[in-house]
This record gives C-alpha cells, structure tokens and sequence, in this order.
C-alpha cells in the first residue's frame, strides 16, 4: 500500500453548475480490503461479494465459499461498501473490527492510506426445533383423558425421510428450516389412530409432512389405539402324531 509510482489521467465530463469528484488522479494512498467468509454449520454453499467505491468506479465482484478469503490490493482510499448476495436460509452477520460491524448482508466504511480493513462474514443456517409425542388412546373414542390412556408415552421411536432415524419420541429436535417427512415406528399390538400438530394440520396415515421455519418451533402428536388381543384356535384330530382316518387302527 501506498502511492502508486504512476500518475492515473482520466477524462472528466463537467456539467454546468454541477461539481464533480471521487477521481484518484494517482497521488491518492491506498489501502486494501479483506473479506474472510464463515458458514455455520461449514457447507459448500458459493456466495457473490461485491465491492463498490466512492473513487474511478470502483467495483469488483468476488465468489467465497466456507474458510475462504479475498484480499483486494491497492484500493484507492475511499469510501467502500461490501454486499453479498442475500440467502434466506442464512442468518447474516458482519465484522470488520473497528471499522464496524451489521447484521445485514452489507457494510461501508471507509479505507484510510496504508490501512488493511478485514471483514469477516458469518452466515448461520437458520434453524428451528420438532417435538414428536405419543399418545394411546385405548378405547379409541378420540380422546386420551379415559382411565388406561396414555399421553407422552415413552418408548417409542419416529424416523425422518432421507435424514436421522430412530428418533425418540418426546425429546425436543432442531432441525435446519425446510421441507421434511416424519412417520412413526410402528409396533405390534397398536393401530395408528391419527395425526395432528400444533399449525393445525392433521391426518390419519403414518405421514406427516412438516415445513420447518426459522423460530418457530412445531409439536406433532401421533394417536394410537391398544389393539385387544386375538386367540386363534385350531381343531386336530391327531392323538397320536400321526394322521389317522375313521376306521383305521391304532397300534
């Protein structure tokens, strides 16, 4: 950094009555800017940094991903502003230090002579949480209040499609905001009844899709029913374990 060894020459269009400057004519010091990018949780999402200038126009367009850094050299010192694009599946957050911080997807600050500016841009992946309860409804009336019901039954399990397994029921579960289908393990014994969650949906198939949103946590209920147990008998003749038809002599 410093002042270039060369002069810059520009042509300048100067209307009536109108003043004109932001010209760096090369006895201008300069500076540089540093753009670190962080995603948390680290993905391979590409993100579009842009750069613009108070002097000649400056405008210059750079692409980091997780750990990545771009350093732009021998700015002119001026007044800057860097964006990047706007993603809403991130939370954005800003840091250059002592030259300010935001919570927005842009900053400005100004590059003094020989000065470095580092910014850091952090985006998070918004998140939200679940909860899956089990209920047993014993007498199948539609509701769980009877002797013998059960609310929040443990031991039971619900998987996520494409994602985690064998989650237990009951627990609180942050999810990345987005589109998921959740079906509960069944066991023998027990019929599904039905479905219902906190936003109002419901249903009766071993299906729930849910779209999860940033902040705003979602309670899944699945019902079922203790199904009475069935006794099967079966008629033999066989006394002797061997087949023996009417008539026939046993030895």
């Amino acid at each position: 950094p410093g002042n270039p060894s060369e002069p810059s020459c520009h042509t300048v269009t100067v209307e009536s009555g109108q003043p004109t400057n932001g010209w760096d004519f090369g006895n201008q010091g300069r500076g540089s800017i540093t753009i670190h990018k962080i995603v948390s949780p680290a993905d391979a999402t590409r993100w579009d940094f842009t750069t613009t200038g108070s002097v000649n126009g400056y405008n210059e367009l750079r692409t980091l991903g997780d750990g990545e850094t771009a350093t732009l050299s021998a700015v002119p010192a001026a007044n800057y502003t860097v964006s990047e694009q706007s993603n809403s599946l991130y939370t954005p957050s800003i840091d250059c230090g002592n030259n300010g911080s935001a919570v927005n997807n842009a900053i400005d600050f100004t590059v003094d002579p020989e000065e470095d500016v580092e910014c850091t841009f952090t985006n998070t992946r918004n998140t939200s949480t679940i909860t899956i309860l089990k209920n047993i409804d014993n007498n199948g009336d539609g509701d769980t209040d009877d002797e013998g019901d059960v609310k929040n039954a443990q031991g039971w399990t619900y998987d996520i499609a494409d994602g985690d397994q064998d989650n237990q029921m009951g627990l609180v579960k942050t999810l990345q905001t987005g589109d998921y289908t959740i079906s509960e393990d069944e066991q023998a014994g027990y019929k599904l009844l039905s479905w219902s969650c906190s936003n109002e949906q419901e249903g009766k198939s071993n299906s729930i899709p849910i779209s999860v949103s940033k902040d705003s946590p979602i309670t899944c209920t699945f019902t079922n029913q203790l199904q009475d147990p069935i006794l099967t008998i079966t008629k033999s003749n066989n006394k002797t374990g061997v087949d023996l038809s009417a008539g026939d002599s046993v030895l």
